[in-house]
């Protein structure tokens, strides 16, 4: 795994698993571990059903393991919380990302990655339409984390207001403008581009969007399609957004993992 062969890895991930049912005697803690990085690879290769089962099973083994630490039960519950996710099943993750997040106290979380796990929560509840709870999220968000200098932790905010078609709870000009300043001539941060494209999308400058979108480097990725598709669109302009749209699901398709 370490080394890169996957297709190896997988296969003997999934022999240690057809093992598990007659290994009686196994320690508890080897029998989590198969698990997990069962669930792993099933979510590289994007079987996310399958990673879902791994961590749900992982997440009983572990009961049985003796001390077991408080970063093994966020990671088990995020990593669950993303299955669920990415299964589009928002309503069953936020409850799973509300418990990772409830560890970082336990684990002297740094404020950029409590500010991460924040935003998981808040994407989460705006998937499952809890509007409430979402504005509820970004509203500490903002109030914690509206006048850091960090690009990394404004970007969580970027992604966690900005994804929301409608912003509400904050001013996407104004935090565009605070958002834009914090970058540097030095910055190489393509994700950080992104979500600046995203929040001026959401302020109406579609000029700045395409200039962020510029600057995320030399790997394209589906969201930059996106963002000039909701660009497109906003102009009224739904043949380039139906072009823009195709390239990502292109781009989508051809990263898809296929079966060794």
């Amino acid at each position: 795994y370490n080394a890169g062969d996957r297709p190896a890895a997988e296969s003997l991930f999934h022999q240690a698993l057809a093992a598990l049912p007659t290994a009686e005697n196994l320690p508890p803690i080897e029998r989590v571990n198969v698990l997990y990085w069962c669930g792993r690879v099933a979510m590289e290769r994007g079987q996310f059903a399958e990673a879902e089962r791994h961590f749900r099973d992982l997440r009983e083994a572990a009961k049985k393991v003796g001390k077991y630490s408080a970063a093994d039960r966020e990671e088990d519950a995020l990593y669950l919380a993303r299955a669920l996710a990415a299964q589009g099943r928002y309503k069953e993750a936020v409850p799973l990302f509300e418990e990772a997040l409830a560890q970082a106290p336990k684990l002297n979380k740094t404020e950029q990655a409590v500010a991460l796990a924040e935003m998981y929560v808040a994407e989460a509840q705006l998937g499952a339409g809890e509007v409430d709870a979402y504005l509820a999220t970004l509203g500490r968000m903002f109030e914690k984390y509206g006048k850091s200098a960090s690009v990394d932790i404004l970007t969580r905010l970027a992604w966690a207001g900005g994804l929301s078609p409608e912003p509400r709870g904050w001013e996407p000009a104004a935090f565009a403008k605070a958002y834009r300043a914090a970058f540097k001539p030095t910055t190489t941060y393509p994700w950080g581009y992104r979500g600046l494209a995203l929040v001026c999308l959401r302020a109406g400058d579609r000029e700045g969007a395409e200039a962020a979108l510029q600057k995320v480097g030399k790997t394209a990725h589906p969201v930059d399609h996106l963002i000039r598709g909701l660009a497109a669109l906003a102009r009224k302009d739904p043949a380039a957004a139906r072009g823009h749209l195709a390239k990502a699901e292109a781009m989508i398709e051809e990263a898809k993992p296929t079966t060794p």
